[in-house]
């Protein structure tokens, strides 16, 4: 994705507007995109689920789009091919960046991506009223982030638990199509055995809180490996494995 991020500023971008599309060339060289529990489930419907090291060591979940910075998941028009597109892509071109407050504190501002497609159309959605105020889309946006980001925290709580009982492996996954084979490494996927292994009163605890449905989501998803091959220029039957 492109990186031109800027936090919006009420003058550099005051007569900024945006058009909202559904090309997301934008996404086509983005191969993962980390999710949140509440897109979990649906998620694992369409993209191979594998958790992944942020944020200092702690994990995160992330669906699969391809291989080598590759997105299958967009046709020849740039368009998303199936339902459900994640939140981290919906939001583009806005996120939140990080800064330091005046007392030291950690604080997060609204930013936008300038270089952005959506930007470039003379009409669209105010990014800022007249007198200067966020506009209806920009507060929408930066509550929707805020809220997201509560999440995201919440996330890497949840997986720090998790991979503290030694259930989480790191695997190579490797996707075969005819002779030519495909490998994503640095990944961490659940051992079955040793999830099921664990002690009832931790899986009971697991089950209450929405741990343990993100990580089913997370193992029966994992047969759509294959569909990261489809656009692979090999003859052959695509095979994928956990390795």
């Amino acid at each position: 994705m492109p990186q031109s991020i800027a936090p919006l500023d009420k003058v550099r971008h005051a007569k900024l507007t945006l058009t909202r599309s559904d090309d997301f060339s934008f996404a086509a060289d983005l191969n993962m995109a980390p999710l949140l529990p509440v897109e979990i489930a649906e998620a694992s419907l369409y993209y191979p689920i594998v958790f992944l090291p942020r944020n200092q060591g702690s994990l995160v979940p992330h669906a699969l789009f391809g291989l080598e910075k590759v997105n299958h998941y967009l046709d020849k028009g740039k368009h998303w091919t199936v339902p459900y597109i994640p939140l981290y892509v919906l939001n583009y071109p806005f996120s939140l960046a990080k800064g330091i407050g005046e007392q030291g504190e950690e604080r997060f501002a609204l930013a936008i991506d300038e270089s952005a497609s959506q930007f470039k159309h003379k009409k669209g959605m105010p990014l800022f009223t007249k007198e200067g105020e966020f506009s209806e889309l920009t507060t929408r946006a930066n509550t929707a982030l805020a809220q997201q980001h509560k999440q995201y925290d919440l996330t890497l709580v949840a997986m720090t638990e998790v991979d503290a009982t030694g259930i989480l492996e790191e695997q190579s996954i490797a996707v075969r199509s005819g002779s030519v084979t495909h490998k994503v490494q640095g990944l961490r996927v659940i051992n079955r055995e040793k999830l099921m292994a664990l002690p009832d009163a931790t899986l009971v605890r697991w089950t209450r809180n929405g741990i343990l449905e993100i990580l089913f989501a997370h193992l029966n998803s994992l047969h759509l490996l294959s569909n990261l091959t489809r656009h692979l220029p090999v003859k052959g039957e695509p095979n994928a494995t956990v390795q």
